[in-house]
């Protein structure tokens, strides 16, 4: 699902302006980065104090290492069309230096393909009244239609990458992913040999144990989406959802003493994929462009899970992380009537739009509340996108991804300000569901200009100055962030000088 796009013109003279804003504060997870090494390195075993090459143990021995480990077991056989996990390391240090400054000095050395600190992500929600028990959001994206149609399938698995997930809530236990080699196996081994010991109902991330379940009163995130997502349905308590039997896997990453999600969620990702997962769900975000989550939700997405992501609580036209990889699907936000949430981000990079103020679904201890967010919108597109996956299991990432685009309901008549900055629209579930190909809504091309250039070097006179009648020589790249690509796109170039 690339969506770049990279354009060559040779015209006459063009004025661009382009105004870039960065809104984010990043915090990083202390005294640890990421490394990834070229594929013609030996592979460093788990627990390591050195990598065996000279000039990066040499910037090592001066950092007082406590670890150097592989970021996920070692997948042999590994696929060389994927992206190579198993050269990607977490190193673990002592000295008094910020993360990025000591991912820093590995940058640019013979064998390192890239490093960088892990961000901290934070939760895209923003609490409401949490007695509010109205989900009008099921009507509106025809849910009770399209469930005429479908009610989801036991083996659609939703990963839902967040906090924490209340395994025994009277609304969810019921959906509650279990994998059953390691259920009927033996207690401390690792019997389905996917380097994780007893992964019976998910995994904790951030503990590093087989426990996904809330500690502290603060873990209530993932409990919430998870219903969202796939709540138990048609069982005579708590609320419905879009998923009705869609299973949930619980993929925790929020530490037990602050609830901080400083885990490895992208490492859960990988998890998500290796064990089938149809979708994983990701409401949160934080930090800057990642290649280590890039590589994740590239892995997951050529394994055919595709990644649904929150788009951000910003209310900014802005590209938000983890939203914004290419191999993603990025969920803004609706209000009742189909307007933009006044707290959802917008922009390009936003595939689809989706119910995310007032969503009442589970909490923690068998409780209900309401609370809004891209944080509830993207659980609601993925619960959509998993009966999806019910109807038509042989769908890639791409065609399920495509489905849930082309049969949104156009919202752009009461959200004209936002033209192409809420996707294709809102999700339709009954669409979804039963739409031919035929069908299918045009999904509009939305590019932007990411780098321009322009010298009258080749076929001008090459005195860098734009001359009249002069021929000037441009490099324009533009981002495309169509999820279907875009074919005979035609680009016209203006200014605002009247004398060209």
């Amino acid at each position: 699902m690339s969506k770049k796009l990279e354009i060559i013109f040779i015209l006459l003279v063009l004025c661009v302006s382009v105004d870039a804003k960065n809104f984010q504060n990043f915090e990083f997870v202390p005294n640890e980065f990421i490394i990834k090494l070229s594929p013609d390195t030996k592979i460093i075993t788990p627990n390591s104090s050195f990598t065996g090459i000279i000039e990066i143990d040499d910037i090592l021995s001066k950092m007082a290492i406590d670890d150097i480990s592989p970021v996920v077991p070692y997948k042999k056989n590994l696929d060389p069309s994927l992206p190579d996990i198993n050269r990607i390391y977490r190193i673990r240090y002592s000295v008094n230096i910020s993360p990025d400054k000591a991912a820093e000095k590995f940058h640019n050395l013979d064998y390192v393909i890239y490093s960088e600190p892990r961000y901290i992500q934070y939760e895209t929600t923003v609490p409401n009244d949490p007695y509010y028990s109205n989900q009008w959001h099921l009507p509106v994206i025809d849910a009770s239609q399209a469930w005429n149609t479908t009610t989801g399938d036991t083996s659609v698995i939703i990963a839902i990458v967040d906090d924490a997930v209340d395994l025994d809530h009277e609304d969810l236990a019921d959906n509650i992913f279990t994998n059953w080699v390691e259920y009927h196996g033996t207690d401390g081994v690792d019997d389905d040999f996917n380097g994780y010991v007893d992964d019976i109902h998910g995994w904790d991330f951030a503990e590093n144990n087989n426990d996904p379940n809330p500690v502290i009163d603060n873990q209530d995130h993932g409990t919430h989406v998870s219903g969202c997502a796939s709540a138990v349905t048609n069982n005579g308590i708590g609320v419905a959802a879009p998923g009705w039997k869609c299973k949930i896997l619980p993929l925790k990453f929020s530490n037990d003493n602050s609830g901080s999600l400083s885990g490895d969620a992208a490492a859960a990702i990988i998890y998500a994929a290796d064990m089938g997962a149809a979708l994983t769900n990701n409401s949160y975000g934080g930090g800057g462009f990642s290649n280590y989550f890039l590589d994740a939700f590239h892995y997951a997405y050529e394994l055919g899970t595709l990644s649904i992501t929150s788009a951000g609580n910003s209310d900014e036209n802005e590209l938000f992380y983890p939203a914004g990889y290419n191999s993603v699907f990025s969920v803004a936000s609706t209000a009742s009537g189909d307007y933009k949430s006044g707290f959802s981000t917008y922009h390009l990079s936003v595939d689809i739009s989706s119910p995310g103020s007032g969503i009442l679904s589970a909490y923690p201890n068998n409780d209900y509340a309401s609370a809004s967010g891209t944080s509830m919108a993207s659980p609601v597109a993925a619960g959509v996108a998993g009966l999806i996956k019910s109807q038509f299991p042989d769908l890639t990432a791409n065609e399920l991804a495509v489905r849930l685009s082309a049969t949104a309901d156009n919202i752009y008549d009461i959200n004209s300000e936002y033209y192409l900055l809420l996707g294709s629209g809102r999700v339709n579930a009954n669409n979804a569901v039963t739409y031919t190909n035929n069908q299918f809504n045009t999904i509009p091309v939305r590019m932007a200009l990411a780098n321009f250039s322009a010298s009258d070097l080749l076929h001008g006179n090459g005195d860098s100055s734009f001359d009249p009648g002069e021929t000037i020589d441009m490099d324009i790249s533009l981002n495309n962030y169509s999820i279907m690509g875009s074919e005979n796109v035609n680009v016209y170039l203006t200014s605002a000088d009247s004398r060209i």
